[in-house]
């Protein structure tokens, strides 16, 4: 399936403002056949805006959490290399230098290892590189700190920091004689500046107006935490002296050309709306239009007018270059790239590339490297694509000066980089690395602990890995290489292994937690994408849900190193609601016995019965509109399921073959979470209403009425959890709006019609996954790289009547609760979790109960 790098669709200036714009347009996920994704793919989001607008300065992550242990943990190990923005080549042909704008460095690629060999710290919110043509020294623009960071190309050191007038520099070019570097500062985007670097002193020593600049569109993703800015372009001319800057403008865009020497703007050329992209050979300038324009403009550059209208056949991407002759352009509109004769305005050649995301010239000038998810070499003299290097999308692209090499930034999809080699018919993809030293740990999704409250797993999006994090000290102790974003974990109850999923790997990969490493990655033979992980009560099996190509459900013995697929069953149409700023995947649950296993069938509007036991289905049930979350009661004879689409919850008697819908109780728009209490009396849903903030409905059981609905503010709740021994229930998610109350974690007594918030707590950011322990909340912030910890008083499991005292009413107060759960056949006293309740729940109790009086809770 062809895919384009960019899909135009909603507005999204910055990555962690990316919730916020796209939260603002509900109607894009109404229905099932906007905002459904049936293979879970990422969906990038990209727009142009009419006119240049400043950056917009991302959130600050707040300096800690409140509770008793008050901790943003980050997932990373030393220096970070978060969303690559730009890339460039040393002289050398092997190095490339990499800007990574959210952790503030320059990393340097060696392509012919392909690995990263360290790291410049640079000033905050790099998004641009030049390197002089001697190559002696690496510029980057800091946006926020109002600089332009100089390094010296040999050792890497910092030789000058540059103060820049004005604010907001965003993009720098050096002249081809070495001499100076022009600086693009947006100020407020209307009354941009030029400022001028003179490289002998590095000192600023000219700024004077320059137009209009700044961000002219941006790209979101509906999977990965992955946003950003497109900007404004500008080039200098061979001459040393012409600036020639393409401005946006609404109804009219302006082809402005400045003398750098002296500041004078030469000419301001009136075209229609969207000039973007920008080339020079010689003393022509060649400016592309995106929008409704379609044209090519060609501008003299020394009698300063426009000499040529070349007409495009449809809408251009914001790339374009001149052949090395001056002779044809290149370029790309919609799916493909072409070359345009500059004589006779002709289109010479067409080939399919999907929208693209750089073309680059190679240093011997044959050939054009055009990125994409295939990544395409077209020789330039016989017009042909002479190679396709298909592995993963890539957008900003460099070309080595002295060797047939390329590389590229995967920043729509990823965070890594990637490596091509460039001779012709022979050319090919060499390999792939994160664009940060390894280890990282790039956008924590989702996690999971270990019934004894020790370890957590969380599993990355973006680098390819899980990290294990210690519960006590709050540190992470270890990162574990697994397959491609990591979509789900699961713990086994004994704590001994971990299963990932790692969903564009179409892995499973089983992790021994006392080594941290991964003694087996089982592929799957059919259908790709697992994204859904649990564990059978006794530990000896794993289920995992695949939503791409033909859903299925695996049935997986878990035996460490021995671990095999022993069976499958096809489930359906599952697939992502793409929310904004996270989508969601299709669900399944596990009966509280571990017989049954229930699957949202979302696309079809059925739940999927499955019996674990021989692994065939056993009933489908006809629910609401997209089925995309479950959970059983306590006695395992009600499945409860949030229909996003329709806005209620439907309640299902379960009864193997003959389980059937009792009925829908209606919520509030787009009900996600829902959670059962221990006595299966009350099940908690909250909703995710992009228009007024999440809810929470309590629903009784027995009359599937709604008792109590309680507002939960500007936070659109992501994730929940019902501890069921104090009857409190934690939800967390992200804010609604940029300009919304920070996102919150909220704990709520969990009392049927009387329940009540009990207090809530800022988030330093918007949060996934929320996952609880023994009184401790951990949630995962995709953006922050961050598991953030919450204390709010460890209850002592053996005060079982809650009197505040351990003693021997304790002892009664449990025996008479285990006589209850044997002979109702609920899990009120499964003291050690294993989803079983017998004679090792008493001896488990009585252990905790004498070290408890012997030391205290």
């Amino acid at each position: 399936m062809k895919m384009d790098l960019f899909v135009r669709r909603l507005p999204s200036p910055l990555a962690v403002a990316a919730a916020a714009a796209c939260a603002a347009v509900p109607s894009a996920f109404a229905t099932e056949h906007e905002g459904t994704n049936t293979e879970a793919a990422p969906l990038p989001l990209h727009t142009w805006f009419d006119q240049p607008r400043p950056v917009e300065r991302p959130a600050v992550p707040m300096a800690g959490s409140r509770g008793d242990c008050p901790e943003l943990v980050d997932a990373n190990a030393g220096i970070d290399g978060d969303h690559p923005a730009e890339i460039a080549f040393l002289n050398d042909g092997v190095t490339a230098v990499i800007v990574n704008r959210d952790s503030n460095n320059v990393a340097y690629l060696d392509t012919s290892t392909i690995t990263i060999t360290g790291a410049t710290p640079v000033g905050e919110y790099p998004v641009h590189v030049a390197v002089t043509p001697d190559g002696q020294y690496i510029l980057v623009p800091n946006v926020f700190s109002n600089t332009v960071t100089v390094i010296d190309s040999a050792t890497r050191n910092v030789v000058a920091t540059v103060p820049i007038t004005g604010n907001q520099p965003y993009r720098v070019e050096v002249t081809p004689n070495g001499q100076y570097a022009v600086v693009g500062v947006i100020n407020n985007a209307s009354d941009a500046t030029f400022s001028v670097i003179d490289l002998a002193t590095f000192t600023e020593i000219r700024t004077f107006p320059g137009g209009s600049q700044g961000v002219v569109g941006g790209f979101a993703n509906s999977v990965f935490p992955i946003g950003g800015d497109v900007f404004s372009q500008f080039k200098i001319a061979p001459d040393n002296a012409t600036i020639v800057l393409p401005s946006r403008g609404n109804p009219n865009s302006t082809i402005y050309l400045f003398d750098l020497n002296t500041g004078a703007q030469l000419a301001a050329i009136t075209t229609p709306l969207g000039a973007a992209s920008v080339d020079i050979h010689d003393t022509t300038a060649a400016v592309g239009f995106v929008g409704a324009t379609s044209q090519i403009h060609l501008v003299d550059l020394t009698t300063h007018s426009v000499t040529q209208v070349i007409p495009t056949a449809t809408n251009l991407d914001p790339v374009l270059r001149f052949t090395p002759d001056g002779s044809r352009i290149v370029t790309g509109y919609l799916n493909d790239t072409f070359m345009i004769d500059v004589a006779t305005g002709a289109e010479v050649f067409r080939f399919v590339t999907g929208t693209v995301g750089d073309i680059e010239i190679t240093a011997d000038g044959q050939y054009a490297v055009v990125s994409n998810f295939t990544t395409r070499l077209f020789d330039l003299a016989n017009p042909a694509v002479v190679a396709q290097m298909s592995f993963a999308a890539t957008a900003e692209l460099a070309v080595s000066p002295t060797s047939a090499v390329a590389a590229g930034l995967n920043n729509r999809f990823g965070e890594d980089v990637h490596v091509y080699t460039t001779n012709g018919a022979a050319s090919a993809f060499q390999g792939f690395t994160l664009t940060g030293p390894a280890p990282e740990g790039d956008a924590p999704f989702d996690a999971a602990i270990s019934a004894d409250g020790s370890v957590a797993v969380v599993g990355m999006t973006l680098s390819y890995n899980v990290a294990i994090v210690d519960m006590a000290s709050r540190t992470v102790r270890s990162h574990v290489q697994t397959g491609k974003r990591v979509m789900d974990v699961a713990i086994t109850p004994d704590g001994s292994y971990a299963v990932s999923c790692d969903g564009d790997s179409d892995t499973v990969s089983i992790i021994d937690l006392s080594t941290d490493t991964v003694v087996r990655q089982l592929q799957l033979p059919a259908g790709s994408r697992p994204a859904k992980a649990l564990i059978s009560p006794d530990g000896t099996k794993a289920y995992v849900l695949n939503i791409a190509g033909t859903d299925r459900i695996w049935f997986i013995n878990l035996a460490g190193a021995s671990s095999s697929i022993i069976g499958s069953a096809i489930c359906g149409q599952t697939g992502a609601w793409n929310t904004p700023q996270y989508s969601e995947n299709s669900a399944i649950a596990l009966s509280p016995d571990g017989s049954l296993l229930a699957v949202c069938d979302s696309f079809n509007d059925f739940v999927r019965f499955f019996d674990t036991t021989s692994m065939t289905e056993v009933a489908a049930v006809f629910v609401g509109d997209f089925p995309i979350r479950c959970a059983f009661n306590p006695a395992g004879d009600r499945l409860f399921v949030t229909n996003a689409f329709s806005g209620n919850v439907s309640v299902i008697a379960v009864a193997g073959a003959s389980s059937t819908n009792l009925g829908e109780t209606p919520v509030g728009p787009n009900p996600l979470t829902v959670d059962v209490d221990a006595s299966g009396s009350y099940v908690y849903v909250t909703n995710y209403n992009f228009s007024t903030g999440s809810s929470l409905y309590v629903i009784d059981a027995a009359t599937r009425a709604v008792v109590s609905t309680i507002p939960l503010g500007d936070t659109l709740i992501r994730d929940t959890h019902l501890d069921t021994a104090s009857g409190t229930l934690y939800a967390a998610g992200l804010r609604r709006t940029a300009t919304s109350a920070p996102a919150a974690l909220f704990r709520i007594a969990a009392d049927g019609p009387a329940t009540t918030i009990i207090d809530t707590t800022p988030l330093s950011s918007n949060g996934l996954d929320l996952e609880f322990s023994n009184g401790t909340v951990i949630v995962t912030m995709p953006y922050l790289d961050g598991i953030e910890f919450f204390c709010f008083g460890v209850p002592c499991p053996a005060d079982w009547d809650g009197n505040g005292q351990v003693n021997s009413t304790d002892i009664s107060a449990f025996l008479t609760a285990w006589l209850d759960s044997l002979n109702n056949q609920n899990l009120n006293a499964d003291f050690d979790n294993n989803g079983i309740v017998n004679s090792s729940d008493i001896s488990a109790f009585l252990t905790a109960w004498l070290q408890a009086v012997q030391n205290g809770c």
